[in-house]
């Protein structure tokens, strides 16, 4: 039987190698590294997406993760028995100790550890919700498709 990490190794190896699924800069620059069934036909998405289909393809397992809404990126996480494992699925996979993953985002982001450490935690469903819809609104607003930004405020505020 395979460790919680092997197992996590083998979903990732699976969604970024096997499939090559990953993130990409031009997914931040189009909607369409939002949308799970675009990120699946294109191969690219942004953290928030990935993180999401690696979710559901572990759950289909058998596997939790649970998001997580770090600052400047979105991972998911396992809680295994040695401690948190995490996973970033925009940059193929990696697979990070809580302390690589905190190290990473102070470096990344510039707060303090204290910080990072807080936010390291699953973030529940309206958050991400949330989170995806802020990042697709800013998307449309930059882009001046305004009626796109008006539809995703809307379901913002219905929040």
């Amino acid at each position: 039987m395979h460790s919680e990490r092997e197992q996590l190794e083998i979903l990732a190896r699976s969604i970024a190698i096997d499939h090559e699924i990953s993130g990409s800069e031009s997914a931040y620059k189009m909607a369409d590294g939002s949308f799970l069934n675009r990120v699946i036909e294109t191969g690219e998405g942004i953290p928030i997406s990935l993180s999401l289909l690696y979710r559901e393809v572990a759950g289909r397992l058998g596997l939790t993760l649970h998001g997580v809404s770090a600052p400047l990126h979105f991972l998911v996480m396992a809680e295994a028995a040695t401690g948190p494992i995490f996973i970033d699925g925009y940059s193929e996979g990696r697979l990070m100790t809580e302390d690589e993953t905190a190290d990473w985002l102070c470096e990344l982001s510039g707060l303090e550890r204290p910080q990072i450490l807080r936010s390291l935690k699953p973030a529940d469903d309206r958050t991400v919700v949330t989170r995806m819809l802020n990042n697709l609104r800013t998307h449309y607003a930059g882009s001046a498709n305004w009626p796109a930004a008006w539809i995703v405020q809307n379901r913002l505020v219905a929040l």
